[in-house]
This record gives C-alpha cells, structure tokens and sequence, in this order.
C-alpha cells in the first residue's frame, strides 16, 4: 500500500536512493582500487 504522498514527492525519494546507491557503489570502486594500489584507476574513479 502506497502512503498518501505527492508524485514529485516519491520521484524526489526514488531520484534520492538511485544517487545514494550510485555514490556508494563508486565509493566501494574507490576503497577497492585503492587496496588493490591501482592510482590510475583510483584518478579515474575520483574524476567521475
């Protein structure tokens, strides 16, 4: 069941999660290549 929220109101809060989870997912490029001492790639994450 839906609560009673506006439309732009719940496309804000899904644009919301899908940039969270866009972030979060380069963050854990990041941490990754980082350990991996890749600085190439960790420029390349970070520029994006």
């Amino acid at each position: 069941m839906r609560p009673i929220i506006s439309d732009e109101l719940a496309e804000a809060i899904h644009e919301k999660i899908i940039i969270d989870l866009c972030v979060h997912a380069m963050e854990t490029r990041i941490a990754k290549a980082q350990s991996n001492q890749n600085s190439g790639l960790v420029d390349y994450y970070e520029g994006k």
